[in-house]
């Protein structure tokens, strides 16, 4: 018997895509750490949120991990929720979402990635090294805080796992101290309607940037219509 995998797989992430909440027009907690060009494109429907194979497999990897957290959890009898979505507006306007965990007076986000930090060793030395970060991405930070402003929790935390270590470090942190970054980054959002000109210049925000100026975004951004796009994995036909 032939089995067409491939149709299987697209399917299968056609169904998924079907199936979710999630709506390019409409905007998004984790939009707040994003280029507003970038948003923009998305919600006026120039690009579409199109994950690949491999972002794919990672994200099942993050929800396999929150499974574990959940099962820790339930173990130690913590009382918690779970994907808990955003019902009231932030700073008065309206935003979509799901809290990772949310308990009494907190809200947990966990996030997969990898420690890596170049090269230790050499020849048959020679090996990756894997370095616990001292603090997580400003990105991640503002939408956990997000989250905790949406659910009227005074502190946020994250959890970073690297996925081909294991290794994981846990932060927290009072949610007023971002408060006004998240209100001005709300404020500013607004403007990517389909009623709003295109952003005239991509600017990711400035945490994203190395010390040349240019930001790791751009790196993997779909829109390719713009001219600071470095996004290899894009296809022009």
């Amino acid at each position: 018997m032939n089995i067409d995998l491939d149709a299987a797989l697209i399917a299968l992430q056609n169904k998924q895509k079907k199936e979710s909440p999630w709506d390019d027009a409409a905007l998004h907690v984790s939009d707040l750490a994003l280029c507003k060009r970038q948003v923009w494109a998305r919600r006026n429907g120039v690009t579409e949120s199109y994950i690949d194979l491999d972002n794919w497999v990672q994200m099942q990897l993050g929800l396999k991990y929150e499974e574990i957290v959940c099962a820790a959890l339930d173990a130690k009898g913590v009382k918690y929720e779970y994907q808990v979505p955003v019902k009231d507006p932030i700073f008065g306007h309206k935003l979509i979402g799901t809290a990772d965990f949310v308990f009494e007076d907190a809200v947990l986000d966990t996030k997969t990635t990898t420690f890596w930090s170049g090269y230790v060793g050499k020849g048959d030395e020679r090996r990756k090294q894997v370095k616990i970060p001292e603090e997580p991405k400003m990105g991640y930070r503002i939408q956990a805080a997000a989250y905790a402003i949406a659910l009227g929790k005074p502190r946020y935390g994250l959890q970073v796992v690297c996925r081909a270590s294991g290794k994981r470090v846990t932060f927290w942190y009072e949610t007023a101290g971002l408060a006004s970054v998240i209100g001005k980054a709300v404020v500013d959002m607004q403007t990517t309607t389909t009623s709003d000109p295109e952003p005239i210049e991509a600017k990711p925000p400035w945490y994203t940037e190395d010390a040349d100026g240019k930001s790791w975004q751009c790196g993997y951004c779909p829109y390719a219509a713009c001219e600071s796009n470095r996004n290899e994995s894009l296809q022009v036909l």
